[in-house]
């Protein structure tokens, strides 16, 4: 029964010990920063990142700790330019080209606009991850040719069925070599337009229009 007993006090511990870092991950400040913030400023800097208008609301959960309240007023200042300069083509063709994710939090027409132009980006990105993936694998069977060879060697095992292994690995090898020339030929193609025609062309964006941010 003692045993018992300590150990559902041992657990209760790691239970408490677990929640606490959970809730400290989730925090989007620290006391101390509560404590020091320039709330515009911080708006700001969310807004930069994309972030939806949410992010102020979980700052006040992160706040009430240091029995701080955030000053909205000055954090949506801050935030709404922040969203301006977020939601600009370079920023959508940059997020979608890095595989980030977009919050939609652009306003108004801009919102359309920067899917377009992520959309285009992301694309890029969908091929570079096809064409690294497939060097993965390559680079995977090789290690794994050189390492069946070694062992088969090692346990003396009949010639023909070393050849048969080693076979089978090449020919899944000689594979997705070929898949990754076609994936690479698709890269490039896909540069090649980005760098004649531009991502705005390619999303379907008059580049003799000039791009303005709208709130509506």
């Amino acid at each position: 029964m003692r045993s018992q007993h300590v150990w559902s006090l041992w657990w209760g511990l790691v239970v408490v010990v677990f929640a606490a870092l959970a809730l400290n991950a989730c925090a989007t400040m620290t006391k101390a920063q509560c404590r020091t913030a320039d709330w515009e400023s911080q708006g700001q800097i969310d807004g930069l990142r994309g972030l939806p208008s949410a992010q102020f609301d979980r700052h006040v959960k992160a706040c009430e700790r240091a029995d701080i309240v955030p000053d909205k007023q000055a954090w949506q200042v801050g935030y709404e330019a922040g969203i301006e300069r977020f939601c600009q083509p370079d920023s959508a063709f940059e997020r979608g080209e890095n595989g980030l994710t977009y919050q939609n939090v652009c306003p108004g027409g801009s919102h359309d606009l920067f899917k377009r132009v992520y959309a285009v980006g992301y694309e890029k990105y969908n091929l570079k991850a096809r064409r690294d993936n497939i060097q993965q694998k390559i680079s995977n069977y090789r290690r794994e040719i050189e390492n069946t060879r070694e062992f088969l060697v090692s346990k003396d095992i009949d010639a023909s069925q070393i050849k048969k292994a080693l076979r089978d690995l090449r020919w899944k090898r000689d594979y997705e070599e070929s898949n990754l020339r076609s994936a690479q030929y698709d890269l490039d193609r896909y540069n090649s337009r980005l760098a004649t025609e531009g991502y705005l062309s390619m999303a379907g964006i008059n580049v003799t229009t000039t791009y303005t941010f709208s709130k509506k």
